[in-house]
């Protein structure tokens, strides 16, 4: 739960301004704060029925109708979030990765409606409402409609607080991704992007790869931030959040390369170090267009354009080789592989896609890496994955050689457990794109490895920036 100034104060004021009584205000603050009416009577030692009854009464005495609208008002009086000033439902629906009927939903769920009252509301069954619920308690990790409800109000929260504060805003809920939202010059196109702060933080572009989103993962956010980082991180035109616009194979990067300029153009940021998972395609494009706004950029995992010799192994093999001999099903299996990302999906193509990769493997045991995997991935449910092919193509497909770049201050990071692809192939391909670039193997790295070797990455980045300041100096 975001909190000012690191304490809970807000919430208790809130609580006590609705004039409930002592009783009232310790079961309600603490069902906001875990969003669930039995962890609160576990917590403050009440039978599950007392804390039932007391959060009955204080609704009756707010006159609001359940548990969910309490928890809503408490919260936006906290904050200084009125009724009636949440974003559109395209906001909220990237900032948690929902469909718009899900976004919807969710903010009816806030205001108080039942389960019928909702589904009359938008002309559904009560069944399809039940269904859509629980599959945003089981992507949110909320385990009821309260829950859900502060969830809701803490989107909210989180994105005033990054705006006002210089501080790192942290998350209310990992489930939430800070959104920003940018209109492309003469049209009504967006660009979708995310600052995770702190504003007082060094810059730095963290580039997606073309089979996920922008989401950061957590242990390379954490690093970062810990380091004095801001990471900034933006969907690229046909992902997640982000209009298509102009983008065609003939010129898969020229868009992207437009609004990386517009979101750093609108923060005041000249220069800009980046740190690629995959991406390394786009990254070069930008470098390329525009060298003077690129500063040190270190590629993790970057994928070699495909050839006869590289590796295939396992199911991402058998994709790689479809996509090498038959490159007219690369949308296909886009659109049927995104058609819809639940937890349990995610985690199990995830579980496919690293088999034999120890560190890997080991790290789907983490349930923050799946929840982090699924917040990347689950915005390309919404069919919006024109991005993710075409770039494929540029990958598989002939006609898309790029020119060698000189710079020295590029550091390739490949992982010698990543059954994608080799360390030989990543060298052999991106040495000649690369020829004065610093490469640097890790044996026991594998293709995540911005989650299992985060420190290393943002030591990689800490020392190619430091280089670069001498320099300079």
């Amino acid at each position: 739960m975001l909190v000012a100034n690191g304490t809970s104060e807000p919430i208790e004021a809130a609580g006590q301004s609705f004039g409930l009584s002592n009783l009232q205000t310790r079961v309600v603050t603490t069902v906001v704060r875990t969003g669930s009416v039995r962890e609160a009577a576990r917590l403050l030692a009440l039978s599950y029925d007392t804390a039932r009854e007391t959060m009955a009464a204080a609704a009756r005495r707010m006159s609001l109708p359940n548990t969910p609208a309490v928890v809503s008002a408490v919260v936006s009086a906290a904050f200084g979030i009125m009724p009636g000033q949440y974003d559109a439902m395209a906001v909220l629906g990237d900032m948690l990765g929902m469909t718009a009927r899900q976004a919807q939903i969710s903010l009816l769920v806030a205001e108080g409606l039942s389960r019928e009252k909702i589904a009359r509301s938008i002309g559904a069954s009560a069944s399809v409402v039940k269904k859509e619920l629980e599959l945003l308690y089981a992507s949110t990790g909320v385990q009821s409609a309260a829950g859900l409800a502060r969830l809701i109000v803490e989107v909210q929260a989180l994105r005033l607080f990054a705006r006002s504060i210089d501080g790192a805003p942290g998350f209310l809920d990992a489930a939430i991704e800070p959104t920003r939202l940018t209109v492309r010059p003469g049209t009504t196109e967006i660009i979708a992007w995310s600052d995770y702060g702190p504003a007082s933080g060094k810059p730095v572009l963290v580039v997606h790869s073309n089979w996920c989103c922008r989401a950061v993962p957590r242990p390379l956010l954490i690093e970062l931030q810990n380091r004095g980082w801001r990471p900034i991180a933006i969907d690229r035109p046909g992902f997640g959040g982000t209009h298509l616009g102009t983008m065609t194979r003939d010129d898969p990067f020229g868009q992207a390369i437009a609004d990386t300029l517009q979101v750093l153009d609108s923060c005041r940021i000249a220069q800009i170090p980046v740190i690629a998972k995959c991406g390394a395609q786009y990254v070069h494009a930008l470098k390329s267009a525009v060298p003077e706004r690129v500063g040190p950029v270190v590629l993790v995992s970057p994928t070699p354009k495909a050839s006869r010799s590289g590796r295939r192994v396992g199911l991402v093999g058998m994709i790689k080789e479809t996509y090498f001999r038959k490159p007219r099903l690369i949308e296909m299996f886009f659109r049927m592989i995104c058609m819809q990302f639940t937890l349990a999906r995610v985690e199990q193509l995830t579980r496919a896609i690293v088999k034999g990769s120890k560190v890997d493997e080991a790290l789907c045991e983490d349930p923050q890496f799946m929840r982090d995997r699924f917040r990347a991935l689950r915005p390309m449910s919404t069919g919006n994955v024109m991005g993710g092919i075409i770039e494929e193509h540029v990958i598989s497909g002939a006609g898309h050689d790029i020119a060698p770049l000189d710079v020295a201050d590029w550091t390739v990071v490949q992982g010698g457990d990543d059954i994608h692809q080799s360390i030989a192939e990543v060298e052999d391909y991106w040495r000649g794109v690369l020829p004065q670039a610093v490469f640097v193997t890790v044996a026991d790295g594998g293709r995540f490895m911005t989650s299992s070797h985060a420190g290393l990455v943002a030591d990689i980045l800490d020392r190619a920036a430091a280089q670069e300041s001498c320099d300079r100096g």
